[in-house]
């Protein structure tokens, strides 16, 4: 069976809503693992990993280091990069990780890797099984864990949230548009 082609590098980094490749990715990764809610893992045509169907990569090597591959061919995600902030400002000085970076990295770095990290919408998920590679021991480790409490909180609690007054709209006629009727 072929693999499926990545987006070219001007689809891949333009926010659209072609997500064609990204669905067939989803779709073949279900089939071959049999699991409705798998999301399929793209790699490159030199087989380093590019992005999940849905969302960002990163993994953090045996040797500390978080690692997402280079955003030249994949949408640059504002989880990964806040996410990259945040490790450098609060695990690397708490010693959680020894260095963060952008950089190519294949399959068998995933395999090997002591966690494997999920990174869009705003949230981060711990992958623990992929392409049926247990991966931590099938259990969220500790990055995933703390990058996903820093992020879920600066969600809620930062100057990155601005509350919506849904009060001022309780009990309004929200009204309804309808498309002008055809002549």
């Amino acid at each position: 069976r072929g693999y499926l082609a990545l987006k070219s590098k001007y689809l891949a980094t333009l926010k659209s809503n072609n997500y064609m490749i990204n669905a067939l990715c989803a779709m073949e990764a279900q089939e071959k693992t049999g699991d409705p809610g798998s999301l399929g893992l793209q790699v490159d045509d030199r087989g380093y990993l590019a992005e999940f169907s849905i969302a960002s990569v990163a993994v953090i090597g045996s040797d500390g280091v978080l690692r997402s591959p280079h955003p030249k061919r994949i949408l640059r995600s504002t989880t990964v990069v806040r996410c990259m902030q945040l490790a450098r400002e609060q695990l690397l000085p708490r010693g959680q990780l020894r260095g963060v970076e952008y950089a190519d990295i294949t399959l068998n770095d995933a395999y090997e890797a002591t966690e494997v990290l999920q990174l869009g919408g705003g949230h981060v998920t711990a992958v623990v099984k992929l392409n049926g590679h247990v991966i931590a021991g099938g259990k969220p480790g500790p990055i995933a864990t703390a990058l996903a409490e820093l992020v879920d909180r600066e969600s809620v609690d930062s100057a990155f949230a601005e509350r919506i007054p849904y009060e001022r709209y309780e009990g309004r006629d929200v009204g309804v548009t309808r498309p002008p009727s055809r002549l």
